[in-house]
């Protein structure tokens, strides 16, 4: 009899936990179309926007940090900073990316307005994206860090073997 209890208790549970979490969907796609800060697809859209403005709100430089750092884009702002490119093209020239994160990464570039997405209307298709004029108000900060990395690589080099020598 306690077996029964346990698995209608269970049943109970995930169909209530479905009830809610359904209910929270349709909240959220209801009002996120009434929101100040834009329109979202999706809960995971919503969640990112609230992580990065928490980001954002703890650290002056959060918000250009969000624009242009992380693992891909500076790599592909620097490729095509020389001009435009087609997806296949930059995916070669970078290589570890993978296409799926490539595309993010393109997507949330232009979202904040440093690439822009060129679509020709031919068969087969022909998108190519270039660097707005914003990426060009960003080659100090790029210099800068080329700069930095040229003067300070080695050392940070040195410090990376000195901290896996003593912690492996």
């Amino acid at each position: 009899m306690n077996t029964v209890l346990q698995l209608v208790f269970s049943y109970r549970l995930q169909a209530t936990q479905h009830v809610i979490e359904f209910s929270l969907d349709f909240l959220c796609k209801s009002a996120l179309s009434h929101l100040p800060f834009g329109n979202f697809k999706n809960k995971l859209d919503l969640s990112e926007h609230m992580s990065k403005e928490k980001h954002i709100s703890s650290c002056p430089i959060g918000e250009a940090l969000n624009v242009f750092a992380g693992k891909w884009k500076p790599e592909i702002l620097w490729y095509l900073k020389d001009g435009c490119m087609r997806f296949n093209q930059l995916h070669r020239s970078i290589g570890a990316v993978s296409q799926k994160m490539l595309a993010q990464q393109l997507r949330e570039l232009q979202r904040d307005g440093l690439v822009k997405r060129i679509q020709y209307d031919t068969l087969p298709p022909h998108v190519e994206y270039e660097v707005t004029d914003l990426v060009k108000t960003l080659e100090p900060i790029f210099d800068a860090l080329e700069k930095w990395n040229k003067d300070n690589g080695p050392t940070v080099q040195e410090a990376r073997k000195r901290y896996f020598t003593k912690n492996n």
